[in-house]
């Protein structure tokens, strides 16, 4: 919220028309734009129920008086086709939620179509609010006719003539898969932004623009999360390889060089065949686990010994905790020597 909110008329105007303090108001602001954000980010909050935007607020009271408030004082305005659209969005949303946006058509608007005419609508404390012949209401109109059993009696009398509802045709398939791919870029913002990558919307943009699809994106950066210690500039690496993304150019590739010293896992060479059987020799014999087990209680120095000694036996690429299960074969087989000689 601007800190020159709570100063707006309009501001007082809501605190007033709902009974509520300040603090309060500001409160029903704030919600208001979180509950935009995670369910309607291009401002059509009207997709949701006057009952469902009352609990995303957490309000306790009638949600239709509390929608009629928004709208009358001017957080809401009335839509033809998406019923209510959040005022002035563009400046409210966040910035990760503008670079998603802006790839999807853009922030809906006030239409046109309710610009003031002859026709208004007078309030409680006599202002106007303006309405065309397509949108004309009474108080609390702005009502999902999917619940109208918690519209009252003068509410359904009137609401032949003065309500607005919701759009009533079904969604074209496209704007189904549309919202998908908006929640699939939603989670791709989300994850760069806490990787730290300051222009996402840039980065996204880029993705966009070559044909990479939100999935990609998110296996893009799910190698970056398994190999990140290996750059020096991380998030950097990350925007970078984001911007460069292409539908036909491998996870793996396209990489700023990591950073002197470092050795990621997948460009270690492949284990050979020896050391592979090593392994399953090693793995298939429980006993040198609980011999690991039990090394705290060995002789440090004759233990330390065998772990040197199977350290240089052990074959180039064997993984380290199966040097300690070779050191424990060693160890045994001594023993086993030592009380074959006694």
């Amino acid at each position: 919220m601007k800190h020159i909110t709570p100063t707006l008329t309009k501001f007082k105007r809501l605190a007033r028309r709902l009974g509520l303090r300040d603090f309060e108001a500001a409160g029903v602001l704030e919600l208001l734009w979180i509950a935009t954000q995670n369910e309607a980010r291009r401002g059509d909050i009207g997709r949701l129920s006057n009952e469902e935007i009352a609990i995303a607020i957490d309000w306790g009271r009638d949600e239709n008086e509390l929608v009629d408030a928004l709208v009358e004082t001017g957080w809401l305005d009335p839509h033809p086709e998406h019923r209510l659209v959040v005022h002035d969005w563009c400046e409210h949303a966040p910035r990760y939620v503008k670079g998603v946006v802006s790839r999807q058509g853009g922030f809906i608007v006030k239409s046109l179509e309710v610009e003031p005419t002859s026709s208004t609508y007078v309030d409680d404390v006599g202002s106007t609010l303006a309405s065309s012949e397509s949108s004309k209401r009474t108080n609390a109109t702005y009502v999902d006719n999917a619940r109208p059993e918690r519209m009252s009696s003068a509410h359904v009398a009137n609401s032949s003539t003065h309500t607005t509802l919701p759009n009533q045709t079904p969604p074209h398939p496209s704007e189904c898969d549309e919202a998908s791919h908006a929640c699939d870029w939603g989670e791709v913002v989300d994850k760069l932004e806490g990787a730290g990558v300051s222009q996402t919307g840039k980065a996204i943009a880029s993705a966009r623009e070559n044909g990479v699809a939100a999935e990609h994106v998110l296996e893009v950066v799910a190698y970056w999360s398994r190999y990140r210690n290996g750059w020096s500039q991380p998030a950097l690496a990350l925007y970078r390889r984001v911007c460069a993304a292409k539908p036909d150019l491998q996870v793996s590739e396209g990489w700023l060089d990591f950073r002197r010293g470092y050795a990621a896992a997948d460009v270690k060479p492949p284990l050979s065949a020896a050391v592979q059987s090593l392994m399953a020799e090693l793995d298939a014999d429980d006993g040198l686990s609980r011999i690991v087990a039990g090394s705290h209680s060995f002789p440090r120095t004759e233990w330390k010994a065998v772990q040197q000694e199977a350290a240089r036996e052990a074959p180039h690429g064997l993984p380290r905790n199966r040097v300690n299960l070779l050191a424990a074969k060693l160890w045994r087989e001594k023993h086993q020597r030592s009380e074959v000689s006694a």
